[in-house]
């Protein structure tokens, strides 16, 4: 019974008409039950051959009619090709259409194989390949036109006049490494890092950095300044000048040892027992800040107390200048100042942290990049208190100064985060009372070499 149905199916499904139903039953109904009559019709190779044309003819068609979809072309191609076919069949007719010079000579660029959008008969130089089309984004350093222009490469910078590092400087221009912002033609010289941070081809060239550093139990690291002779404060032609930097001629009769960065959070804390920093969150490696002229001396004292073998103490303004050129004559150790107020000023910006580049916070110390005695950040970061009290500078020259016998406010050397271009300048002096506290204020010790 199942079988019956299914093969009385099966004719009712390929063979939908009344008349093509009734003619097969017709055709085979003679002494037959309707099992065997169903069953000898599906068989019968009369059957087969008509369904087998069926479906093939059914594919070809399809074929047409997706390539030739307007009923004005389908006729076309129907009614030139029959008047000339010798066909015994409308499937003869499709076959003979499909394989035709001329429908293959009008479609055969016109499929979309790599499903991009377009054919090559609407431009795709490509059809085998979806990032080449009249629409595709042109490919940089790949030779092909990937939008079909009869170009390559078009509108393509060079990668290697791409400033990566933010420096000013490209590999064409003759960056060395365009990954690292200390490293341009523009550059300082670092000592000791083993670099060639100018570009030129030699490292270290023009330092006069000993290498002779130590470092002591809290980790505060020291390194000898020689000594030696330099024109202190500004020429009236330096930009951000203030009135009180007469230049005259100071001797350093004595080296003398310098802090490499200033006093951190990290080494007060330890000595001293807390953190009066406003900026605690920047963390042990940001300079203390808040501590008044005061405060440094306690904090020399417990550290004598600590370490009896060596004499710290502040730098007088004259050592701290001396060494802030480290043998230069500029505003800045690695050149002039070309920016005022918080514009981002390029010298500057390599060399100290101000309100052009600080983000309002202090930083890490050591961060950016020392001058050529190997001393970090005196441009910028914290203001630094030195030893002397503020006063005139003296009109001739002089050796060793120290400064007045007294005042009223003591100096503070050097910029900070939120200062302008002009406070960060080797030149720059100021002064505040020995109580006050700002978190713009921290400090860097000395020590007078054996």
């Amino acid at each position: 019974s199942e079988f019956v149905d299914l093969a009385y199916g099966n004719i009712f499904d390929r063979v939908s008409d009344t008349e093509g139903k009734n003619f097969w039953m017709s055709q085979l109904a003679a002494d037959l039950t309707r099992g065997e009559l169903i069953i000898s019709f599906s068989l019968s190779e009369e059957y087969k051959l008509i369904n087998k044309n069926k479906m093939m003819i059914t594919m070809l068609f399809m074929n047409l009619m997706r390539r030739a979809p307007e009923q004005t072309e389908l006729d076309y191609w129907l009614s030139s090709f029959n008047g000339g076919c010798s066909c015994n069949s409308i499937s003869d007719l499709i076959g003979n259409i499909l394989t035709s010079d001329e429908y293959n000579n009008r479609f055969s660029n016109d499929f979309d194989n790599d499903g991009d959008g377009y054919t090559e008969n609407q431009g795709d130089l490509n059809d085998a390949n979806a990032s080449i089309n009249p629409s595709a984004a042109e490919i940089c350093g790949d030779n092909i036109d990937n939008n079909c222009n009869g170009q390559t490469d078009e509108g393509c910078q060079d990668p290697n006049d791409v400033d990566n590092d933010g420096d000013g400087y490209t590999e064409n221009q003759g960056d060395l490494n365009d990954a690292n912002a200390s490293i341009n033609p523009g550059a300082p010289e670092i000592c000791g890092d083993n670099l060639d941070n100018d570009c030129d081809g030699q490292t270290d060239e023009g330092c006069q950095f000993t290498g002779d550093t130590f470092t002591n139990s809290l980790g505060m690291t020291f390194v000898l300044i020689p000594a030696g002779t330099f024109t202190m404060g500004s020429p009236t032609t330096e930009t951000g000048r203030g009135t009180s930097e007469v230049q005259h001629t100071v001797t350093i009769s004595k080296s003398y040892y310098i802090q490499t960065v200033e006093v951190t959070q990290g080494q007060w804390r330890t000595l001293m027992g807390n953190n009066p920093s406003y900026f605690q969150s920047c963390g042990d490696d940001c300079p203390v800040e808040q501590v008044s002229w005061n405060d440094t001396q306690s904090f020399i004292t417990a550290l004598k107390a600590l370490d009896t073998t060596r004499q710290y103490r502040l730098p007088t303004e004259a050592e701290w200048e001396y060494a802030a050129r480290a043998g230069t004559t500029t505003a800045f150790f690695n050149g002039a100042i070309t920016v005022t107020g918080c514009g981002l000023d390029p010298n500057l910006d390599l060399v100290g942290w101000y309100c052009g580049n600080s983000s309002e916070t202090t930083h890490h110390v050591g961060y950016k990049s020392p001058n050529a005695w190997g001393v970090y950040a005196m441009h910028g970061n914290v203001g630094e208190w030195c030893s002397d009290w503020y006063g005139a500078y003296p009109a001739s020259a002089v050796v060793d100064p120290t400064g007045p016998a007294t005042g009223s406010f003591k100096i503070r050397r050097g910029g900070s985060w939120f200062d302008t271009t002009s406070y960060a300048r080797s030149a720059y002096r100021n002064g505040n009372k020995p109580d006050f506290q700002h978190s713009g204020i921290g400090f860097r010790l000395a020590i007078t070499a054996d």
